[in-house]
């Protein structure tokens, strides 16, 4: 008997995590999805599921619009969903390394609690952003130095 309260206590929750959307910076946004599991895997109802998300790596080119701060939280919330899933969203994040630190807790304190940290990394400009922003720039000093060379001479009329 004494064999099967220990592994009764043993038993411990887990989380699982899910990012979805595209984490580009100042486009994207972070969609995460965790949900409280219990000893057989089956989603844990009313588990108390803590998420927090953090910046934590200096960024530079490109985002002058967003002042820096270091060790900057993203959010922090915490939630006892009916069906042990939390869902949370935060927009346009800034280029850097971020952390996802979760942690999942059973109410009654029968299981044990579950953590888990994660790492994200939000790339400065997408590639086909470059390429466009370069196309554009090239027909805009081409249509310039052409209408300067055209407008210059002054027999165009």
């Amino acid at each position: 008997m004494a064999i099967l309260l220990a592994a009764a206590a043993a038993a411990s929750l887990s989380i699982d995590v899910k990012q979805s959307g595209e984490a580009v910076a100042h486009e994207g946004e972070f969609n995460f999805t965790l949900a409280a599991k219990g000893p057989g895997g089956q989603p844990f109802p009313g588990a108390i599921i803590r998420a927090r998300l953090w910046h934590v790596s200096e960024y530079s080119l490109f985002t002058t619009d967003v002042p820096y701060v270091e060790n900057a939280q993203v959010f922090d919330v915490q939630g006892s969903p009916e069906d042990g899933i939390l869902h949370v969203a935060a927009m346009a994040p800034i280029p850097g390394k971020y952390v996802l630190e979760a942690r999942a807790t059973d109410p009654a304190g029968k299981l044990e609690d579950a953590d888990v940290m994660e790492e994200y990394a939000v790339p400065q400009i997408p590639e086909k952003t470059i390429r466009g922003a370069l196309l554009l720039f090239f027909f805009l000093a081409a249509g310039f130095a052409g209408g300067y060379f055209f407008l210059r001479d002054g027999r165009h009329g």
